[in-house]
């Protein structure tokens, strides 16, 4: 559960410490979640994360997000289209999994997203090589000038 709990946040972009702090109990709670969260907790969670599948947090099955709006913190995203399937047998429900590997095997983007993410790379990757290649022909100009 401490690992679902963990990948929430990391959807969320925000650290345990504002989620602590956003619910209401004390700082170390994400810590110390273990295999269960005590009930009055879950509802503390899902008043003010309602986006949250409850019965995915506990059990590891079905999406991470519920369908409909979000109700995300300052600054957090609100986009609930991640697909964040988990079968019970996937590696995300391993209690030995890390969150690491849970977010990379279970989010996936939405389609135009990868679009414009590849977009913003082929342009940032153009700049790179044009910037490589100015720093060439002023090494270039440099040793010119340095063997006179």
């Amino acid at each position: 559960m401490k690992n679902r709990l963990i990948a929430f946040l990391a959807h969320l972009l925000i650290g345990q410490s504002r989620f602590e702090k956003s619910i209401g109990v004390s700082r170390g709670f994400v810590s110390k979640v273990g295999d269960s969260i005590r009930e009055v907790n879950l509802r503390k969670i899902s008043q003010r994360y309602p986006e949250l599948n409850i019965s995915w947090l506990k059990t590891g099955v079905g999406k991470m997000l519920n369908g409909g709006g979000a109700s995300s913190p300052a600054g957090a995203p609100t986009d609930t289209s991640a697909d964040t399937s988990v079968s019970p047998t996937s590696p995300a429900s391993s209690p030995a999994t890390s969150p690491t590997h849970i977010l990379t095997a279970s989010v996936t983007l939405p389609e135009n997203k990868n679009r414009a993410a590849k977009s913003k790379y082929d342009e940032l990757h153009e700049v790179i090589k044009q910037k490589d290649e100015l720093i060439s022909k002023l090494v270039d100009i440099l040793s010119v000038v340095v063997h006179r």
